[in-house]
């Protein structure tokens, strides 16, 4: 688990450090289904987080082909209000908006703010 926080470090340093400059900026990574899944359960992504104790039940709560079908992604994407520091986010697995267990005003939005406090207390 500690290189899938490693990514997340990586991924929330990235973020934070665009959205203080204020530079539009695009932050690709390229990997395999080895990285994708265990990083969206790490960070609880609805319906990718699942847990089923009975390993003849497994195919009900999670399905590898859902989770990383060919060309899975995971989109963060960041918006700002030019009179407003409170930078939103909305998040998408291949190209579907996605819910985290994060409290929001404004689903399927996010605040940026909240996402990272709940992100960093992961690591």
């Amino acid at each position: 688990m500690d290189s899938f926080k490693l990514l997340l470090r990586d991924i929330l340093d990235c973020a934070n450090n665009a959205v203080k400059t204020g530079n539009r900026s695009a932050d690709l990574r390229f990997g395999h289904d080895t990285y994708i899944i265990p990083l969206l359960a790490l960070l609880d992504i609805k319906g990718m987080n699942n847990k089923e104790s009975d390993p003849e039940k497994i195919y009900t709560a999670w399905s590898d082909f859902k989770v990383s079908p060919m060309g899975a992604n995971l989109q963060i994407i960041f918006y700002r209000n030019g009179t407003n520091d409170d930078v939103i986010v909305k998040l998408l697995h291949c190209e579907k908006e996605v819910e985290i267990p994060v409290k929001t005003d404004i689903a399927p939005y996010y605040h940026w703010k909240d996402v990272y406090r709940a992100w960093y207390d992961k690591l």
